[in-house]
C-alpha cells in the first residue's frame, strides 16, 4: 500500500488543556478537508482550544482529533491509508455501503494511534455534527452526550450521496449533512456564541457554478425523496447564499473566517499524497500566519 513519503515530518503533539469560550464550526469537502486538519493542528499548538465545535460532513469527521487534542492525528491517518480500499474505496463500500470506510476508521486504525477517548469525551467540550433528513431534505443536528446514537449520526452526516446508500439511525434515513447545510454559522449564533471561528475548505470568493444532473438525482431520489431530491438540484443556490452571508457576518466583525489562501482544484476524492500533503500543510501555515488576528478575535 502507498503511503505519503513524508510522513514522519507531520507535526505530532498534544494539546492543552486549556479551554477557550467559543464555537468553532467547520465546512466539509471531503479530502478537501485536509486543509481543515492543518487549520486545526495550527490552533492546537497555539492553545486555541474552542469549547464548542460543529461540522459538517468530513468537517464534522475532522473534529474527532482536535476534541482528542492529538496535534497531527487526522493529517498522519489520511496520506498513510488515502491508498487502502478499507479507507476509501472498493472495501468500504462493501462494509459500509458508501465510499468512507467508518468501520475502518473506528477499528483497525484505532490500533496505529488510539484516540484519546477520555479527551473525546470531556463533558466540557460541545461536538455537534448534522446529517440531512431524506424525507424532509432538512439537516437535523446532533450533539455528543446527549444523543445516544452520536457516532451513527455522524456517519451518517459524512454519508457522500450519489455513491452511498443512506444510513438508517433509529427508523430515519440520512446522508452527508451538506446536502442541506454547507457552514452552520446560525447554528452557532442561535446558541448564543459571541465568538465563532469558521474554518473554510474553500476561498472566501468562491462561488458554486454547477448544479447536480436532474438526470442523476430524479433516478436515484426524486420518486423516494422528493424533497431532498429538490435540495440536491439547488445545492450550488444554496451554498452560494449561505457564503454571501458569511462574508456579511465577517465584514460585521460578527465571525472571524479561516479559508485557503489560494483556489483549490483537487477533486472530492483526490488520492495524489504530495496534493494532500500540500493541502494540509497550507491549512497550517495559512492558520499560522493569521492567528494572532484569530487571537485578538477571541480576546486572548
Amino acid at each position: 500500500m502507498k503511503a505519503y513519503k513524508g510522513l514522519d515530518n507531520i507535526p505530532q503533539g498534544i494539546a492543552s488543556d486549556k479551554l477557550t469560550h467559543g464555537c468553532l464550526v467547520v465546512e466539509g469537502g471531503a479530502l478537501r478537508s485536509m486543509y481543515a486538519m492543518g487549520a486545526l493542528d495550527a490552533l492546537m499548538m497555539n492553545d486555541i482550544n474552542l469549547d464548542c465545535y460543529i461540522g459538517v460532513s468530513a468537517g464534522a469527521m475532522s473534529g474527532v482529533n482536535y476534541l482528542s487534542g492529538q496535534i497531527g492525528r487526522g493529517a498522519y491517518l489520511t496520506l498513510k491509508y488515502r491508498h487502502d480500499s478499507r479507507f476509501i474505496g472498493a472495501k468500504a463500500i462493501l462494509e459500509n455501503k458508501g465510499i468512507t470506510g467508518f468501520r475502518f476508521m473506528w477499528g483497525p486504525v484505532q490500533k496505529d494511534i488510539p484516540l484519546r477517548k477520555k479527551q473525546f469525551n470531556n463533558p466540557d467540550r460541545r461536538y455537534v455534527c448534522i446529517a440531512t433528513n431524506l424525507r424532509t431534505g432538512k439537516e437535523e443536528y446532533f450533539e455528543k452526550g446527549v444523543d445516544e446514537d452520536f457516532l451513527f449520526y455522524m456517519q451518517a452526516g459524512a454519508t457522500v450521496p450519489f455513491g452511498s446508500w443512506p444510513v438508517t439511525v433509529n427508523g430515519v434515513p440520512y446522508l452527508d449533512g451538506g446536502i442541506a447545510k454547507h457552514v452552520p454559522v446560525e447554528w452557532a449564533i442561535n446558541e448564543g456564541y459571541e465568538k465563532i471561528v469558521v474554518i473554510r475548505t474553500r476561498e472566501k470568493t468562491f462561488k458554486a457554478k454547477k448544479e447536480f444532473s436532474d438526470v442523476i438525482v430524479n433516478t436515484l431520489y426524486k420518486k423516494k425523496y422528493p424533497k431532498m431530491a429538490t435540495k440536491l438540484r439547488l445545492n450550488s443556490y444554496f451554498y452560494n447564499k449561505e457564503i454571501d452571508n458569511l462574508n456579511k457576518l465577517e465584514a460585521q466583525g460578527r465571525i472571524f473566517q479561516l479559508a485557503p489562501s489560494r483556489p483549490l482544484e483537487l477533486t472530492l476524492f483526490c488520492n495524489d499524497l504530495d496534493e494532500l500533503a500540500d493541502l494540509y500543510y497550507m491549512g497550517l501555515n495559512d492558520t499560522k500566519e493569521h492567528i494572532e488576528d484569530v487571537k485578538k478575535y477571541l480576546g486572548l
